[in-house]
């Protein structure tokens, strides 16, 4: 049986999810004057920057997506991003690669191309600063984008997060004719009316779904739900993604067990039992070096008033190799994200503060 969930999990939004993309219309409005202003000009990037985990690939492909095909601007959708394997060089001559294959011109032929989470090729500097070999491949890849674009082969998105958003403002500066061609979105949290509707939402369509589809699960969770992640939007994901595992387990054509749920600890007892999933994933060697990451967020971490969560300055965190490595997986794991309009101000914050005071492992514990 296929059990049709409230929320998608752990992962972005897909193209064809649109009508349960929920919360952003402000900012899907937002978005499409700015694509539109950009086909209006050939030759133009439009460059989607925020927060990690913040929504950007939901926005695209079942906020401004579904908008655009029906306007009938462009024809096929491609989502671009790194595997685990690429550097910069080897995913730019991917990127190469895919576009020149396109055709272009009419409408019915031309493309939305994403290229998605291009900061993940990019390192983690200490200083800020591109290497001049990375940079020098960074604007080749630029210039062949724009020129892509002037030819109406693509119109032509690219996804990266917040702080590493100013080595795509700075590279073009060795060619001047880059300067004007990067147009910025910036993408934010929810705002509280916006995270409402999107927690809220989904649950009255999905309530009136058919009983022997979806389950029937108890009002008071999602209230459980909302209440956990409303007062920190950084921990949406992996929410999420727990929600996902939580109802996906059981028999979907009974009610929800709310006393086994709370059992359990609840939300928050099923985020560390990630936590740990993802723990045990690693090699020996990795676990090994995480005492080293904690101690160091521990050391480096301040309270963000905002919330009430902690976050720690990126510099401090990856300055030892070991502690890089583990920061690197816990980014990718959702466990982090990351704050900052640039890298020198960039901060890691944890995606919920009680899940490293009760975990076992942590060092971290009682501030």
């Amino acid at each position: 049986m296929t059990v049709h969930l409230p929320y998608v999990g752990l992962r972005p939004y897909e193209k064809s999810e649109g009508s349960y993309f929920c919360g952003r219309r402000g900012e899907v409005s937002v978005l499409l004057d700015a694509y539109l202003e950009q086909a209006a000009e050939k030759g133009k990037l439009l460059i989607i920057y925020g927060p990690s985990a913040v929504g950007k690939t939901s926005m695209v492909q079942a906020g401004l997506w579904p908008i655009v095909r029906l306007e009938k601007d462009v024809a096929r959708f491609e989502r671009i991003v790194p595997t685990f394997e690429d550097d910069l060089a080897s995913f730019s001559q991917r990127v190469r690669a895919i576009v020149g294959r396109m055709s272009g011109g009419a409408s019915a032929e031309r493309t939305l191309v994403f290229i998605d989470e291009i900061d993940q090729v990019f390192g983690y500097p200490l200083n800020g600063e591109l290497e001049d070999e990375t940079r020098l491949v960074l604007v080749k890849l630029l210039e062949f984008l724009v020129e892509a674009s002037k030819r109406g082969i693509a119109r032509i998105l690219i996804g990266v997060s917040e702080p590493w958003s100013r080595f795509l403002e700075d590279a073009p500066t060795s060619q001047q004719f880059l300067a004007n061609a990067l147009d910025f979105f910036r993408l934010n949290h929810m705002s509280t009316s916006g995270m409402e509707e999107f927690l809220r939402l989904p649950v009255a369509r999905w309530k009136k779904a058919p009983k022997d589809a979806v389950g029937v699960v108890d009002q008071t969770f999602f209230y459980d739900f909302y209440g956990e992640i409303s007062a920190n939007p950084a921990s949406l994901p992996l929410a999420n993604y727990t929600l996902e595992r939580i109802l996906e387990t059981g028999d979907k054509t009974k009610a929800f067990d709310y006393v086994a749920y709370r059992e359990m600890g609840g939300l928050l007892g099923a985020m560390l039992q990630y936590i740990e999933e993802v723990y045990y994933s690693w090699p020996e060697e990795l676990q090994a070096k995480l005492p080293i990451f904690l101690e160091l967020f521990r050391a480096a971490s301040t309270e963000n008033s905002e919330h009430d969560v902690r976050c720690a300055q990126v510099n401090p965190l990856v300055a030892d190799p070991d502690a890089r490595e583990v920061f690197g997986n816990l980014l990718h794991a959702r466990i982090l994200c990351l704050k900052g309009d640039r890298w020198n101000n960039a901060e890691a914050q944890l995606a919920h503060d009680r899940l490293f005071e009760k975990w076992p492992r942590s060092t971290v514990g009682a501030y």
